[in-house]
């Protein structure tokens, strides 16, 4: 319950929707394989989030659960 990873393959959502829970924060993290980087988003997130994706192929989203 403290991590989540989502593939995407070859789709290529220019969004993705969270609905994380009130009483604790996560960070996300976009993951390329292809060109071997980890980006980070900025900031901590809670409740609805919204995360703009770059629209490309097969990336992935990395969440950690942090303390509430």
């Amino acid at each position: 319950n403290s991590y989540l990873l989502i593939y995407f393959g070859v789709h290529q959502p220019s969004y993705w929707d969270f609905e994380f829970t009130e009483n604790a924060h996560y960070t996300i993290e976009l993951i390329n394989p292809w060109e071997m980087t980890i980006e980070p988003m900025e900031g901590m997130f809670s409740g609805k989030v919204r995360v703009k994706l770059p629209g490309k192929p097969y990336l992935a989203l990395r969440v950690i659960k942090g303390e509430g």
